[in-house]
């Protein structure tokens, strides 16, 4: 019997720091590090240092027990660092455990063991935390104390953060083009396939750069994933390779991509490679599993013949910020390389193993291999690319992978979500879509015959649409925080799903569906206006002749920062006194409830 298993134990979950009896801590201090340029590769982009240490986190030292809790507070800090990371050689946690991460007395991030997808062998990178030092709180019961293991084994010292990469490119390679601009416009499914990844290298340093996961000729969601043969030739540890989705500005010339890390995996493996005459491709496989909800897009392959003229594109994280778009012709051809120039914005380092689009067919034909560091006022501004073509006679690995024994020349992306599969398996977290598309403000998700949701956190402002033909099932372990938005039905899926990647289906919201890279707006949400925007101290709103009932301001983790008692069509509300940044702002009408973003200065 079709049916919709509702089994949920909804806990509305805010963000907060628990008062409580102070820790002693365990402090571990390292001294700035001594980095010696003149050993960095020069075609490496490399954006830190390995630190290695060991520390088991539950020995007893420091430990304390209260209230049959064991706890322990770790204060790490790697002198100099703009940001760091934790590397875990063991990070597996019982239902109950809870570990929190800490900078400045700001909680950052939070796990707990029931909602944790632990990886294959159990080791686990923290994410981004800003500055030198962090703060790390470990709590468990003490009857599972035994089930635990965290072990460190490294610190990832950042000599640049991504805020300051950030600003760095806005101050002086301003024709650095946002993907999330009206460039990128046509490119919205083949962005979701582009990824900043990093890996450890040789000599202990940590690398950054480009790649796209790719389709195959199998259309069989085999993760590979198309980079440089440059990026991956010292790689030392294809477990500890992290890939980062959906790192971009959720609007064009924002400075929001630096706060949103979450669309991370982590651990590949070589598939294979060609460097004949420095073709320079690499292709590897991901493999933990990438949710569903990150919307992520296989793209398309092509290995025809090319002439000079061809017009391409590129999407890149050149030194390693949020998604950027360059678009140009082919002009030299090389051997295994063409030369490209570009006519809209430029690459810089980051960019390597960045894919490059044939913009007649929007499939991948080369890789960025190399070119010098260009600024803006540069003339003449153009990049070598690795053919995909060239290797498929020189990498067996590569040929198979991706075209096999066949006479396939060409094939194009594919869409997990748009491809109905039969039966999905879904856990983890699901974030608002807003944080990487302001556009995006649902995403449905859709299976032939089942979908069952386990360990699975919905955070504030979260909004996702299930759509199954037989059965969709939400286990007890499903959290719900406060302003998530969740809709689930027994339905065939859509094949209108069409709006590149925001997956809108017709006619069940207000936003339907019209056709690729355009949709129309409810009435309500044409003839609302917000200025000034950024704004210093009064933002204005008005909604013609509609009423405006309330208005809630939250910041980027969902937090409630201000309330507006309305129940009038405009007003003038007085946000001077919070802090810059970026914020969401819910305005709840009579009829519906519109989200936008502000930037306040």
């Amino acid at each position: 019997m079709k049916k919709i298993v509702l089994l949920m134990i909804l806990l509305f979950v805010a963000y907060a720091v628990k008062a409580q009896k102070e820790i002693v801590a365990q402090n571990i201090v390292l001294p700035v590090p001594i980095i010696d340029s003149s050993k960095i590769d020069s075609f490496s982009n490399i954006c830190g240092v390995i630190r290695d240490m060991e520390l088991n986190c539950l020995d007893k030292e420091f430990a304390q027990t209260e209230n049959n809790i064991w706890r322990k507070l770790i204060k790490i800090q790697s002198n100099g660092a703009k940001e760091i990371k934790i590397v875990f050689q063991k990070f597996i946690l019982s239902n109950n455990a809870i570990v929190s991460f800490y900078t400045d007395d700001s909680l950052r991030y939070q796990y707990q063991g029931a909602y944790f997808i632990h990886k294959p062998d159990s080791s686990y990178i923290s994410n981004f935390l800003h500055g030198d030092h962090c703060s790390i709180i470990i709590e468990i019961p003490m009857d599972e104390l035994y089930k635990n293991q965290i072990l460190i084994s490294k610190i990832y010292h950042f000599t640049e953060s991504f805020n300051e990469a950030i600003k760095a490119a806005t101050a002086d390679y301003s024709c650095m083009i946002d993907i999330n601009c009206s460039e990128g416009n046509n490119w919205c499914d083949q962005k979701r396939s582009v990824a900043l990844y990093y890996f450890p290298k040789e000599g202990g340093w940590i690398g950054q750069c480009t790649g796209a996961l790719v389709n195959n000729y199998r259309n069989n969601f085999v993760q590979y994933f198309l980079t440089a043969r440059h990026c991956t030739d010292e790689v030392i540890d294809w477990s500890l390779t992290e890939f980062y989705f959906n790192y971009q500005n959720s609007f064009c010339n924002g400075e929001d991509g630096y706060l949103y890390d979450y669309y991370r995996v982590q651990g590949s493996q070589l598939v294979g490679y060609c460097d004949i005459s420095w073709s320079d491709n690499a292709l590897l496989l991901i493999t933990e599993p990438i949710p569903i909800q990150y919307n992520v897009y296989y793209a398309g392959v092509d290995i025809t013949n090319r002439s000079a003229g061809d017009e391409v594109t590129c999407i890149h994280h050149s030194d390693g910020n949020p998604k950027k778009i360059t678009s140009g012709k082919i002009k030299y051809f090389a051997g295994p390389k063409w030369d490209v120039y570009w006519d809209d914005g430029i690459i810089m380092g980051g960019g390597s193993g960045a894919p490059v689009f044939l913009n007649s067919k929007k499939r991948i034909i080369a890789t960025i291999s190399g070119g010098m560091n260009y600024h803006c006022n540069s003339s003449l501004i153009h990049d070598w690319v690795g053919k995909i073509k060239s290797c498929m006679s020189h990498s067996d690995a590569m040929r198979e992978a991706l075209f096999g024994n066949t006479d396939i020349v060409s094939y194009e992306g594919i869409d997990p979500i748009r491809a109905c599969q039969s039966n999905l398996n879904l856990s983890g977290i699901f974030s608002s879509t807003h944080f990487y598309d302001l556009n995006l403000n649902e995403l449905t998700i859709q299976a032939n015959n089942n979908i069952e949701i386990s360990s699975a956190v919905f955070e504030n402002e979260a909004n996702y649409n299930f759509t199954a033909g037989n059965q969709i099932v939400f286990s007890p372990n499903t959290h719900i925080q406060n302003g998530a938005n969740i809709t689930a039905k027994i339905r065939p899926c859509s094949g209108n799903l069409v709006f590149c990647g925001t997956h809108y289906s017709s006619g069940e919201k207000a936003l339907t569906s019209t056709s690729i890279g355009k949709y129309d707006e409810s009435n309500m949400e044409k003839q609302l206006t917000i200025f000034p925007n950024p704004v210093n101290n009064e933002l204005t709103i008005d909604n013609g002749q509609c009423l405006i009932k309330e208005v809630y301001v939250y910041d980027v983790v969902g937090k409630t920062i201000k309330v507006f008692t309305v129940n009038n069509t405009n007003s003038t509300l007085d946000i001077g006194d919070i802090s810059k940044g970026i914020y969401l702002i819910k305005i709840k009408t009579e009829n519906e409830i519109i989200t936008k973003k502000i930037v306040k200065e």
